[in-house]
């Protein structure tokens, strides 16, 4: 009996260190399971932050984005003037010239020149002719305005309504004239073309005007043309402005 107890211990005792023996291997495992995860978690975070370093380093290469191609905006150019007019010219006596404004001398003094049919200020309604007098012969030569020569879109109205309507010298040999509507209350002046003396031809010196500006009061300073732009404010042409400008020349 005493030795059957005594066997029984024995068993106990080495069941027990047996147990003793399986949790502690199992504890080890875990816990080596579990540090081998915690060096896998901390290998991946190293990982990351070299990856974010590496793409934050300011040498380091990228891929240069591709342009994106734009339309390029249609520009706007306004047309230049190619306008030109012609003049019929033959002689005329000094007594046949009568409604005219003071005659204008050129800067060489052979020649003085002005606008008979306009009155002396100008103002007057009715066709006007430019008059050449040269002064080393008195002869006196008349150049009116060819109005088949004049395009149907430039004044908008009938082209036998066109006459000549100022004049002033430029260098040498060269007159500046303003051509623009003969009747009406609302127009101030017209556009302005050059000529030789002794030239039947009249070249526009600017873009064609819009509906309601005309140009007027030119005078000539060294090599710079000077005038006055008249401008209506409303459609109905009853309110309007000046505006001061001037072009080179030659």
């Amino acid at each position: 009996m005493q030795m059957k107890k005594r066997w029984m211990m024995f068993v106990s005792i080495l069941l027990l260190l047996s147990f003793t023996a399986i949790v502690s291997g199992c504890s080890k495992d875990n816990e080596e399971e579990k540090k081998n995860t915690e060096q896998k978690t901390e290998n991946v975070k190293n990982e990351d932050v070299e990856k974010e370093e590496k793409t934050e380093e300011p040498g380091a290469p990228t891929e240069p984005e591709t342009p994106v191609e734009k339309e390029a905006e249609p520009k706007e150019e306004t047309p230049k003037a190619s306008v030109t007019l012609s003049v019929t010219s033959s002689s005329v006596a000094e007594g046949d010239v009568t409604f005219y404004m003071p005659w204008e001398a050129s800067k060489d003094g052979k020649y003085e020149a002005t606008i008979d049919g306009k009155g002396e200020n100008g103002i007057e309604e009715g066709q006007g002719t430019l008059v050449v007098k040269e002064k080393a012969t008195g002869k006196l030569t008349k150049y009116e305005l060819n109005k088949d020569s004049i395009p149907s879109d430039l004044y908008n109205t009938d082209p036998h309504n066109i006459t000549l309507k100022e004049v002033e010298w430029g260098n040498n040999d060269t007159l500046y004239v303003v051509v623009g509507q003969a009747y009406g209350t609302v127009t101030k002046g017209g556009n302005i073309f050059s000529m030789k003396v002794g030239d039947n031809t009249l070249n526009m010196m600017h873009e064609k005007l819009p509906v309601g500006q005309e140009m007027t009061q030119l005078s000539v300073s060294g090599n710079t043309l000077s005038y006055k732009k008249h401008i209506y404010d409303d459609e109905a042409m009853m309110n309007g402005h000046f505006e001061e400008g001037s072009m080179a020349i030659q």
